[in-house]
């Protein structure tokens, strides 16, 4: 190397070493800017044409929103617009779950859970569920999923990380989308299946008096989900309602253990001289957690409480007369 090549490499090796760093530092600075972008919009005021009328929407310093509505129909869309900016890629995962599509996302890994949520038809369980349900139920459904449309279509490029992640664009929301949630918890939750069909068989085969002894008899007094046919008598009929369920492979994540519970305390026995009602609902911890605590207020009602993103009603809560 020459003595007039040196300074022309030090001139470049400067250069780069201003430039690179300052390329790295304003990209850096683009791709933040650009997933803020899928951050809540918490502040200000938002034009939503599909609400009838003004709908205020506080968040408390937990930021838990207070919806105040002037109609039952825009309340629950407000609902939505929450849920959707807050956990949409929560109730994207849960959808799937409930149809069957999880492998679309995350391939073979996820087969197995795919299997057996299409073998139980949830998912056709749940758009029948929605034809059959009462109007002002309808109403409420197909308001709650016109707010979570509303928001995809107004953050349809970047709803969530994930979606950027796994390169694909989520699809608008519907009814039955929300309804198979209840259906995925009824699995989850109903681990004595294996022992209800043992049950329906052997009562095909043996008298109801050898059934209850393996098996107490259900007091007659006692509520009852499915009232025919009885196990006892129609055990043949049980039996073939049951067909296929017997080789179905467990849940793939294990069942879990416990049941619900709550407890209360009279007002003789506490500070504040009111009653206090405590539910347990024994679920287990997930990030991000179940619950969405929510209070919605209209001229009609008011509810305040935990919800599950997805799902416009309160599970757990109390309308300020009853909990």
């Amino acid at each position: 190397m020459n003595d007039t090549s040196a300074p022309k490499v030090r001139r470049w090796l400067r250069l780069l070493l201003i430039v690179v760093p300052s390329v790295f530092a304003s990209a850096t600075i683009a791709v933040a800017l650009w997933a803020l972008t899928s951050l809540p919009t918490l502040t200000g005021s938002l034009s939503v044409p599909v609400l009838e009328g003004d709908v205020r929407v506080l968040r408390d310093t937990q930021g838990v929103p207070h919806i105040f509505a002037g109609s039952e129909r825009d309340a629950y869309l407000a609902l939505g617009f929450a849920h959707a900016q807050d956990r949409f890629w929560q109730m994207e995962t849960m959808r799937r779950v409930g149809s069957g599509r999880l492998s679309e996302v995350f391939g073979e890994r996820t087969l197995a859970v795919d299997k057996w949520m299409r073998t139980l038809r949830l998912y056709r369980l749940a758009e029948d569920q929605f034809e059959q349900m009462s109007e002002p139920a309808k109403r409420a459904l197909t308001a709650y999923a016109a707010g979570v449309n509303h928001w995809l279509a107004a953050n349809g490029s970047l709803p969530a990380l994930e979606f950027t992640l796994f390169r694909y664009v989520p699809e608008p929301w519907k009814p039955s989308d929300s309804l198979v949630w209840g259906k995925i918890m009824a699995t989850r939750l109903g681990g004595n299946h294996r022992r209800e069909i043992l049950r329906a068989r052997l009562a095909s085969r043996l008298e109801p008096e050898q059934v209850r002894q393996l098996w107490p008899g259900y007091p007659e007094d006692a509520p009852v989900s499915v009232s025919a046919p009885n196990v006892d008598t129609h055990g043949r009929e049980w039996a073939q309602l049951f067909d296929g369920l017997s080789n179905l492979s467990p849940w793939p994540d294990g069942q879990p253990q416990g049941a619900s519970n709550a407890w209360a305390v009279s007002s003789e026995h506490t500070n504040s001289k009111g009653p206090f009602l405590a539910n347990d609902p024994h679920l287990g911890f997930s990030t991000p957690i179940l619950w969405y605590l929510a209070r919605i207020v209209t001229p009609d009602w008011q509810m305040t409480g935990a919800t599950v993103p997805g799902v416009p009603f309160h599970i757990l809560g109390h309308n300020g007369r009853i909990a």
